[in-house]
Parts: structure tokens; sequence; C-alpha cells
């Protein structure tokens, strides 16, 4: 019940938080919802994601990433830990260490070498990238914002 709870609040708080910054960015204010509208609208109309790669491909994905949000002048860390399950399954949570955000869990994972799309449907995100270079360099999409994110191994 506890870690229900808190799954539940790191969810919102950082579907709001995000949400937030829709609003203060001026390709957004012309089409401004309050955050409750837009965070629901999101989080409901983003169809599920299927899990797909190829279980031997996974390692190279497998471990700790940690990237940093930037929105005009707001800095957000965000941290992905991706772990390789006993039936070669992948799990991602993500941790928003500046909203006290963590394991917010991925329902789903595509790795199509190099092309990485990770899907939060409970908080309407999803990451879209490329791993290269030991980086995974993408967008972070999340109530109708889309903003550049890279992840570096740590």
């Amino acid at each position: 019940m506890l870690y229900t709870s808190s799954v539940m609040k790191n969810k919102i708080l950082f579907s709001v938080v995000l949400t937030g910054f829709c609003l203060a960015l001026t390709a957004c204010r012309k089409h401004a919802e309050t955050p409750v509208e837009s965070a629901q609208r999101q989080i409901y109309s983003t169809p599920p994601l299927e899990n797909k790669y190829q279980p031997e491909q996974t390692s190279a994905l497998v471990g700790d990433w940690r990237g940093t949000l930037q929105v005009q002048q707001a800095k957000l860390r965000v941290v992905l830990h991706i772990v390789k399950q006993g039936d070669g399954s992948l799990s991602v949570t993500m941790d928003s260490p500046d909203q006290g955000a963590k394991d917010i869990p991925a329902n789903a994972v595509q790795f199509t070498p190099p092309n990485v799309t990770i899907q939060w449907q409970g908080i309407g995100g999803i990451f879209e990238g490329v791993l290269g270079d030991g980086k995974l360099s993408g967008t972070l999409q999340q109530g109708g914002v889309t903003v550049p994110l890279v992840f570096e191994r740590g």
C-alpha cells in the first residue's frame, strides 16, 4: 500500500511538473489547457506500445543512464534504470531526483538497434532515441511538450 501510494504520488508530480513546462513555452501558449486537462488528455490518449526487441540485444541497454531535461531556465535530472530480467525481458524505471520521484515503471521498451523507444503510459511519457557512442540521444515527450534529452551511463 505504501509503495503504491508513493508510485502514484511520483507519477502525478512528474506529470504535473512537465505539463507545467508546456505552459511556460511560447509555442505551447496558443494551445494552452489547464495542466490537469493536458495531463489527462496525454495519459489517456497515448496508445500502449508493445515490448519489442531480441533478448540477446538487450545487454547494450542494461545499466543506469543519467540525463538532464532543460526547458528554458529549468533543469531536471532524470535517471533510467534498465535491468535484464531472468526471462531476458527488460524492466525500466525512471527517477526524477530533483522532484523526489523514484521508480516510475515503464510499460514498454522497443529496441531495434540503434533505435530505442521507452514508454511510461501512466504519466503519458515517451522517450525516443538512438543508442550510439555510449549515449542514448533523443527526445522525451510528455503533455504536448517534446524536449531533447541525452542519457549517459552513470
